[in-house]
């Protein structure tokens, strides 16, 4: 199930299935994205997938999954909403910080206390 013997010493894996190169009797099938295993020889994923893990699961490092089952890499545009979330709540720790810092002698031990719990 999930190979094809063709010839002497040929294996083939199936269209949906995976098998490590390290160990080709070991078939798997892959669940929800069939394209991910494009079959072949053994080892064998669908591009940017690690061979290494079971079924192509995973992407390949700064990769994310695709389209047909491969795994494009991440344009610089997709880092830039978490850039600028970090960078606000460094702002915004900075103002805070800043109001704390101003306020009378008698109120900056509670303001201290909010800011320590932040």
């Amino acid at each position: 199930l999930g190979m094809r013997c063709p010839g002497m010493r040929d294996l083939l894996i199936q269209e949906g299935y995976f098998a490590p190169a390290s160990s080709p009797a070991d078939v798997w099938q892959c669940h929800d994205e069939l394209e991910r295993c494009p079959g072949g020889l053994p080892g064998t994923c669908a591009q940017n997938r690690q061979n290494t893990g079971i079924a192509c699961a995973k992407c390949e490092l700064g990769t994310r999954p695709g389209k047909n089952g491969a795994c494009e890499e991440c344009g610089a545009f997709e880092y830039f909403p978490v850039v600028a979330i970090s960078c606000a709540a460094v702002l915004a720790l900075c103002a805070l910080y800043y109001c704390v810092h101003r306020e009378s002698r008698a109120k900056q031990a509670r303001s201290t206390l909010l800011l320590t719990l932040l």
